[in-house]
């Protein structure tokens, strides 16, 4: 459309807004709407203005009003909102009122587009080229060339699908040269070659149409961004990874229109958006279930709006994806299922080139015939409807419900039982009743299925992988002393198996008690066919759970391996930080000192300090922080041996209460020099059985050291309590040393036995923060533990424990 023309019917439909309407409103409507597609791409617009015109011209007399609005709606709007099976309708209207008002031209260009949207809606064939014949016959009558070129042309495409002996000519003639004519030869062209893998022809109809514009909105031109894509996709697979690349930024774009298409008009571009994703993915190589899922929308989609042509294509893409992924045998099942859908469409050249190339998809035993009768076509697509709703299943247990509930209404069976194995042995049993109603996970043991099941036919099918069909199964037959027959005397009677490989997976059996003979052969050949699908989506779904399964494992696996690092991660920061605090503190603790030290010895030096007593007083200070300077530097050292695991102890089992009490002994003095009250706890013991503890001795003495230093330094009144906790059934003797001192802030508390913690701004006094880590280190090393517990001014108890050795009465007495 010419900016002329649009600018032309914009100020139309400005003047009818303004003006209001006349009888030629219908086309000021729906040219704009025509605008609003072609021009903005507003979908919704268009088909809003488009329904606005129709009803509006419904209540016109003129036919030529009439013809040519319908022709619009049907060519470029409805089908952006619509399925295509509505243009027909309006086609067929345009053409008739086209030729009652001596529209000749628009007459004929109605036929050309009635028999592009046959095909294109998904007709069978036979139906399209009875149609082609019907328009080839009237254009004729019209004299109307340029449209017999093109309907020429569709039939020779048509022929050429439905028969054997026909070679494709990409060559014929074009008689509409305009943009939009070229558009539609090679749109239909690029398709045909696709079905019949002419890849060279692919590729000069791809440049041709490379250089038209394609911005028009006609009923065509998704299934060029389609099969362009379907091209691409195919070229990706033998090409260099620059032309790759382009291929793929290309196939975006195209996705990228159609995505859009799909969601203003799911029903007829949503199964091809989903198809070119999937193909798009497959190229990535994204995962199994990501192609997995667009597979199954876009055969959902084809399947529900009747796209039969469409549906063909997406399965043998689907096979060819799966062989080329590994599993072959659903690769080629979704092939047979390709080869079927060709033929229902009526494509048997596009059926044999499959058989011709996979010719493992052959079934002697149902050969389809060509010409398909339409009664029995209905058959056909009920059973490859069952055949898509089985495959499509891979989690198992909806697989299994949706397995029994199928073969239950395909044989119009009042009950049916699943019987699965694995490894030879019965591994579950599911039963579906014509109400609806389930029980699965039924006993495995098939023995204690008697009372509900022939178990001397399931056997039988078991052993010979024979079907059985009962007509009156408590008259006649081998199994008429079976005692669940004979009790339940059922009447029709139907038993699968399911195999695999060789091998029984499982068994189906459906009853009917109605009327005897109600299994025929036609339910037998069905069932056979369901029932081949059956047994590989069984094992697919299988496979997929264990897969499932396994990845579940690994991802909790992987997310404990994630946590461990995270507080592996946490402890280097930690870490990091103590480092940090490690040279501060040391740098500090070590330049005070050594800073007192020198001025004392420079202020003698330089005479500052010119007195016997000051000297004294003087020297005597310098070797208080000659004392704690070595005292820090011998901190360091343990903490540093401790923590290397070099230090070595010298351990001797002690009796723990008189380990205690020595331990008392020791620093009893040193709390009661500063004031304080010293308190001893231990409890007592009827037997005298205090445990064994097997202890360094002066590493012990150098943690209670540690400790009651720190609580003398954080304590100026009270009492210091030393407890002994030794209860006769544990597997620790508990020390306890509790203080009355400063206390520690409760966000401090899970930091002080880190390396250089200290307590500042509590006291007067600060250490350098490394005897709580030795004593932590120490404590290890003993097997043991050591905690805090404390309130802010209320003061500290620290509780560390010892492993207690339990020995009898004689040998406590040995020992002491």
């Amino acid at each position: 459309m010419s900016h002329l023309a649009r600018s032309v019917q914009l100020k139309a439909f400005l003047f009818t807004l303004k003006n209001g309407q006349t009888d030629i409103s219908c086309l000021v409507f729906i040219n704009f709407s025509l605008i609003q597609s072609a021009g903005f791409g507003n979908f919704k617009k268009s088909f809003e203005y488009g329904n606005l015109a129709i009803q509006h011209v419904k209540k016109s007399n003129s036919k030529s009003l009439k013809a040519r609005v319908y022709f619009v709606n049907a060519t470029f709007v409805n089908h952006w909102k619509s399925h295509l099976h509505e243009n027909l309708f309006y086609l067929y209207e345009s053409q008739k009122y086209s030729m009652e008002s001596g529209n000749i031209h628009l007459a004929g260009a109605a036929s050309s587009f009635i028999v592009i949207t046959l095909l294109l809606k998904g007709e069978r064939l036979q139906e399209v080229l009875a149609g082609i014949h019907q328009q080839l016959e009237f254009v004729h009558s019209i004299n109307y060339l340029i449209s017999v070129d093109f309907i020429n042309e569709m039939k020779h495409w048509l022929d050429v699908l439905l028969t054997f002996n026909i070679e494709p000519n990409f060559d014929l003639p074009i008689s509409n040269t305009d943009n939009s004519g070229h558009i539609i030869h090679f749109t239909l062209r690029l398709q045909m070659a696709y079905l019949l893998k002419k890849k060279k022809q692919a590729i000069k109809l791809l440049e041709k149409l490379s250089i038209l514009d394609h911005t028009n909105v006609l009923v065509i031109t998704p299934d060029y961004y389609f099969y362009c894509t379907l091209w691409l996709s195919r070229f990706s697979e033998k090409c260099t990874e620059s032309e790759k690349r382009k291929y793929i930024h290309m196939m975006r774009k195209n996705i990228k229109r159609m995505k859009k298409w799909s969601l203003h008009s799911p029903s007829n571009y949503k199964h091809k958006y989903h198809l070119m994703e999937a193909e798009l993915f497959r190229i990535l190589k994204k995962s199994r279930g990501e192609i997995d899922q667009h597979f199954e929308k876009a055969i959902f989609h084809a399947t529900e709006n009747d796209f039969k042509q469409d549906l063909a294509v997406i399965y043998e893409c689907a096979g060819n994806y799966y062989i080329g992924s590994g599993y072959k045998q659903l690769g080629l099942n979704y092939v047979k299922l390709a080869r079927e859908h060709y033929l229902i469409w009526g494509a048997a050249r596009k059926a044999e080139l499959l058989l011709l190339e996979f010719p493992e998809i052959a079934d002697p035993l149902h050969k389809t015939n060509i010409n398909v009768r339409s009664n029995q076509n209905i058959d056909v697509d009920a059973m490859l409807k069952s055949a898509q709703a089985i495959s499509k299943e891979i989690h198992f247990e909806q697989l299994i419900v949706t397995l029994i509930t199928i073969l239950l209404e395909t044989a119009g069976a009042e009950k049916g039982y699943l019987l699965l194995y694995q490894n030879n042995e019965l591994d579950m049993a599911v039963k579906r009743d014509l109400d609806g109603s389930f029980l699965t996970d039924l006993s495995g043991d098939i023995n204690e299925l008697s009372d509900v099941l022939p178990l001397l036919l399931i056997h039988y099918v078991y052993k010979t992988r024979e079907h059985v069909v009962l007509e009156n199964a408590s008259l006649f037959g081998l199994f008429v002393d079976d005692p669940y027959i004979k009790k339940s005397k059922p009447k029709s009677i139907i038993s699968f198996p399911i195999c695999l490989q060789n091998q029984v997976i499982g068994i189906l059996y459906l009853e009917n008690n109605l009327i005897s003979h109600a299994f025929t052969e036609e339910h037998i050949n069905i069932l056979t066919m369901l029932s081949s699908q059956a047994a590989i989506s069984i094992k697919n779904a299988r496979l997929y759970a264990t897969l499932e399964d396994k990845i579940k494992e690994r991802t909790m696996e992987l997310e404990h391996a994630i946590a461990e690092l995270a507080e592996a991660n946490r402890k280097l920061k930690k870490e990091e930080v103590l480092r940090r605090d490690l040279l501060s503190n040391i740098s500090h603790n070590l330049r005070t000192p050594i800073t007192s030290v020198q001025g004392y010895i420079e202020a003698i030096i330089d005479g500052i300090v010119n007195t016997p007593e000051k000297q004294l007083d003087y020297l005597k200070r310098t070797r208080e922080r000659i004392y704690s300077l070595n005292r820090l530097i011998q901190d360091l050292f343990d903490l540093s041996q401790l923590t290397a695991g070099n230090t070595h102890f010298l351990m001797e089992n002690v009796v723990a209460d008189k380990l205690f009490l020595h331990l008392c002994t020791q620093h009893e003095w040193d709390v009661k020099k500063s004031g304080l009250e010293f308190k001893i706890s231990v409890p007592l013991s009827q037997s005298r059985l205090y445990p064994l503890v097997n202890v360094d001795i002066q590493r012990i003495d150098q943690v209670i050291s540690n400790l009651i230093g720190n609580s003398i330094k954080h304590t100026s009144e009270g009492m210091i309590h030393m407890q002994l906790i030794a209860e006769e059934k544990s597997d620790d003797v508990i020390f306890a040393i509790h203080d009355s001192g400063s206390g520690i802030d409760p966000d401090d508390l899970e930091n002080i036995f880190e390396r250089y913690y200290t307590r500042k701004g509590r006291t007067s006094e600060e250490g350098h923060g490394l005897g709580l880590a030795i004593c932590k280190e120490i404590i290890l090393s003993h097997k043991g533990q050591i905690w805090a517990e404390s309130e802010p001014d209320k003061g500290t108890s620290i509780y560390f424990t010892l492993p207690a050795l339990q020995l009898n009465e004689s040998e406590v007495l040995v020992n002491e």
